[in-house]
């Protein structure tokens, strides 16, 4: 009875904030981890890193000594992803769910950090709101859902920003954990994405550099922190070393290809500059738009080609879609300003710190992503994640600063629409894996590629598949189903000649479903049967 009683009053004795906190972060584990494994996006590079992480665990081969190549270019990130699968593949075993659970777990831990963080600047019932609106973010949830090694990073990037705004508050007397906090993030961070590689050590750099000038005592500290990251990241250099420096030599040459875009490149880069980081923020905010790709540019290019080579003109959706594009960009611009104007404006230490720090790494991120924001997409944004809120953060604060008496509805207005349009996306999305009509040309979805994977199977006389696709069809599904196909011990057989498989033996082929393409295929092809998986079609051809 003592121990109830006790218990009682501690729970009575926590805030209503707290108990708003712990909902959002109940509802945030809900939305991450709901039929996770059938709703997994599985892509090429999903079953490449599930088959390195097997082998490693079977003892096939030694824990790598580099990461995954960045997108299309042969450099290499660090390691330290493929670590955090290993690890997770040795607790839960090497399967497509479990390469996600690092992801999944960083995701909900900077729910709190979120909180966390907002609550430096500003009230507890704004840090709440804007939590609110992280935790249910379709672009927030989308990338704690599957193992791709970026999706780690809105973790690791709070964390780092926070134990450096109180590495610059405090300085010497700060405390080791959060010194070590920021090694770890740092060392982690650079071996996450391309883009880090860059960012980190350029905030540091700067960071150093006004820390040193204003107390000498504090090197120790900073040699601490380097030499974490040094450590964190010894196995890409013992490999650097036994390959003369290969990798950073292909760095180099990225960076310097980058760096000499011509006039006219660099001119269009700067629309996209703001064009593109518009569009990032406004659908990572309100999960509306493209979320892959920058296309407001296109579409304006579009719509004014069409007017004035056509006549063709304009109707009242454009107009809306016009509108919606300057609400996007004039919050961007917004934004940008807010930071420094309140930075200016600010008395108190702390928050002139934590906003000095954010108007350094948001400086320099656009300055880094600038070369090379023709070549980026939208999820690249995911270092940012945490900027559109900040942006909505200041706009509350604004209009509660100027128009007092009527900015609490116009908040309550903005945050009910951000709220409903995320939750709209959300169910939409649900519904198409519930009908296990998500996988397409651009989506791999595990739960739905194991349906698939047991009809080729039924139409084949063993279990050998000879798989045929057309374009993206076959670069994106022949890694993931032959995985899939190995864990039923059959194998799949890709065809580049018709006239390499056995006579008689039935060609698979993948391609769209013949709801959406009904000509196309069997024209083209003898097809003797057909099944429709959604937006993917299943053929038969006859050999």
């Amino acid at each position: 009875m003592n121990l109830i009683r006790l218990t009682s009053k501690r729970i009575q004795k926590i805030s209503t904030h707290t108990w708003i906190l712990i909902f959002i972060i109940a509802v945030g584990i809900f939305l991450r981890t709901y039929n996770l494994r059938e709703w997994l996006y599985f892509y090429p590079d999903q079953a490449r890193d599930l088959t390195i992480v097997q082998e490693v665990i079977d003892g096939e081969r030694s824990w790598p000594l580099m990461g995954a190549i960045a997108a299309s270019t042969k450099f290499k990130i660090g390691p330290v992803y493929y670590y955090f699968q290993i690890i997770s593949g040795y607790i839960f075993g090497a399967r497509p769910e479990t390469m996600a659970y690092p992801d999944l777990f960083f995701s909900i831990l900077s729910i709190p950090l979120f909180y966390y963080f907002f609550s430096r600047y500003f009230t507890k019932n704004l840090s709440l709101a804007l939590t609110g609106l992280y935790t249910v973010s379709y672009y927030v949830i989308e990338y704690s859902r599957f193992a791709w090694n970026p999706n780690p990073i809105p973790f690791f990037m709070l964390l780092f920003l926070i134990s450096l705004w109180k590495f610059l508050l405090e300085e010497n007397n700060t405390k080791w954990y959060w010194v070590l906090a920021i090694g770890i993030t740092f060392g982690v961070g650079v071996q996450l994405h391309t883009l880090l590689l860059l960012l980190l050590p350029a905030v540091l750099f700067f960071a150093f550099v006004f820390m040193i000038r204003k107390d000498r005592h504090v090197w120790k500290k900073w040699v601490a922190i380097f030499a974490l990251a040094v450590f964190l990241n010894i196995p890409q250099i013992i490999s650097e070393m036994d390959k003369n420096y290969t990798n950073s030599k292909q760095f180099l040459r990225l960076f310097t290809e980058s760096s000499e875009n011509g006039k006219e490149k660099m001119q269009f880069n700067l629309k996209l500059d703001i064009l593109g980081n518009s569009q990032s923020y406004a659908h990572i905010a309100s999960s509306l738009g493209n979320k892959l790709d920058f296309d407001f540019l296109s579409i304006i290019n579009a719509k004014i080609r069409d007017n004035q080579r056509f006549g063709i003109p304009f109707q009242s959706s454009d107009y809306i879609i016009f509108f919606s594009m300057f609400l996007s960009v004039l919050f961007f611009l917004f934004g940008c300003w807010a930071i420094g104007y309140y930075f200016i404006k600010e008395d108190n230490k702390e928050k002139k710190y934590f906003l000095g720090m954010l108007l350094l790494y948001v400086i320099l991120s656009l300055i880094i992503m600038h070369p090379v924001m023709d070549s980026l997409a939208i999820r690249y944004f995911i270092h940012l994640v945490f900027l559109p809120f900040l942006f909505l953060g200041f706009l509350v604060k604004l209009m509660k600063d100027k128009y007092p008496k009527i900015y609490l509805p116009i908040s309550i207005s903005i945050f009910v629409f951000l709220l409903f349009s995320n939750i709209f996306t959300i169910s939409k999305e649900a519904r198409a894996h519930a009908m296990k009509s998500r996988s397409s040309e651009r989506y791999v979805v595990l739960g739905e590629i194991e349906i698939i994977r047991d009809y080729m199977l039924s139409q084949s006389p063993d279990k050998t598949i000879y798989f045929w696709a057309d374009g993206k069809y076959m670069q994106n599904f022949i890694k993931p189903l032959t995985y899939v196909m190995m864990e039923k011990g059959a194998s799949l057989v890709r065809v580049k000649k018709f006239t390499d498989v056995p006579s008689g033996r039935p060609i698979i082929m993948l391609g769209e479903s013949s709801d959406i393409n009904t000509v196309k295929y069997f024209h083209k092809y003898d097809i003797t049967i057909y099944k429709n998986f959604g937006q993917l079609g299943v053929y038969i051809i006859k050999n």
